[in-house]
């Protein structure tokens, strides 16, 4: 688990990308704008993405590679737009 919330991130760290056995990612309310395609392309392994409380506007469609993903909070950001290709999660609960 690794857990930066109320850090003031306004970006995610390049470095965490290279975690590839992350289970559970907190980033809840920070200052996060965008989230970088290379979060869904190498953390394949996470179960849980909480993002809450950020100012997210788009969630990339490579979401769709967090296949093990159980739970994501993206509540309370200014997502416009939910790809359609969340639904390709099916273990979210």
């Amino acid at each position: 688990s690794l857990n930066l919330s109320k850090s003031r991130l306004k970006e995610i760290p390049n470095n965490i990308q290279l975690l590839t056995s992350l289970k559970n990612l907190l980033l809840y309310q920070n200052e996060i704008e965008n989230l970088p395609i290379e979060l869904f392309l190498n953390l394949t392994n996470l179960i849980h993405l909480i993002l809450n409380g950020n100012k997210i506007n788009k969630i990339p469609i490579e979401i769709k590679y967090l296949k093990k993903l159980e739970k994501l909070n993206i509540s309370f950001n200014q997502i416009i737009i939910i790809p359609k290709e969340i639904g390709l999660l099916s273990n979210l609960r």
